[in-house]
């Protein structure tokens, strides 16, 4: 049988000490571009390993294999899900193919990441090696939270494909983010599957809630000294997650806004066009 939201309920709290301190120990209510952030400190972010990093070696045995093996919560024929040790949300679980030892996601990944998304009304989030990503296989990050800063992102329709939409962001806004909406999420995989086999960026987040799906390609890992931490989804989606107290208390709206633009690539009208080339020939 699939596994679906009903599955997922009593898993959120898997693996996780109830007498333990709260997750975030600190949060501030900032903006950047005109979206709502949310900065926290989490400092058990610190302690994960593998941490992206500039001295990062470039070739290191990952861990993906012994997390699908030792700490499954369930699985089905598709995907095995287990919880996140080092969580950035209060309520994480991380979706991971079932044998595929992949770096890439697959379609029917997605897809499945999606799915449970919508079904409890939260995000999937994907990093990869090089956007934060700590381990070389690919996996989602599933949420139970939805994020205003996504649905806040100003985005205009560019071209209709297929039973799906893509999206691109209002010329005036700084970064560039392309989406795709369709009701069916196999259609939506598809095509954010086709956008990632097209990027000429190495790294690129993949941010999926509700019928969009949000992909940002990537230029810079850690953004120091703005933001002196990876930069992954978690930030995308709107939660800057800090390792200390003094970074998150030091950090300003406008080290938000040069983090986020160091990091992500700029709107401009080559990437409109590259992107039209792109489906000129679908």
């Amino acid at each position: 049988m699939a596994i679906g939201a009903e599955e997922l309920k009593p898993l959120w709290s898997a693996g996780h000490d109830p007498d333990a301190p709260p997750l975030v120990r600190q949060a501030r209510a900032l903006s950047a571009f005109g979206l709502p952030i949310d900065a926290v400190w989490i400092p058990e972010r610190a302690r994960r390993g593998g941490l992206p990093t500039a001295d990062r070696p470039s070739f290191a045995a990952h861990k993906g294999e012994r997390i699908r093996a030792r700490e499954m919560l369930v699985q089905d024929e598709d995907v095995i899900i287990t919880p996140n040790k080092f969580r950035f949300f209060e309520r994480h679980l991380c979706v991971w193919p079932r044998s595929s030892r992949t770096r890439e996601h697959p379609p029917e990944l997605l897809a499945r990441g999606f799915e449970l998304a919508g079904a409890i009304g939260g995000s999937a989030l994907a990093n990869v090696i090089g956007s934060s990503a700590s381990i070389q296989l690919a996996h989602l990050h599933l949420v139970d939270s939805a994020s205003e800063a996504l649905a806040t992102l100003p985005m205009e329709t560019v071209h209709e494909l297929r039973a799906s939409t893509v999206l691109a962001p209002d010329p005036e806004f700084p970064l560039w983010v392309v989406a795709v909406d369709a009701a069916d999420v196999n259609e939506r995989a598809a095509v954010v599957r086709d956008l990632l086999d097209a990027r000429t960026t190495a790294a690129v987040n993949v941010l999926g809630q509700g019928q969009r799906v949000w992909l940002f390609p990537r230029r810079l890992e850690v953004p120091a000294p703005w933001f002196p931490y990876a930069l992954g989804a978690a930030e995308l989606w709107g939660r800057f997650v800090f390792q200390t107290r003094e970074s998150l208390e030091a950090v300003t709206e406008a080290d938000l806004e040069r983090a986020l633009e160091a990091a992500c690539v700029a709107n401009s009208t080559a990437e409109r066009e590259g992107l039209a080339a792109v489906f000129a020939g679908f």
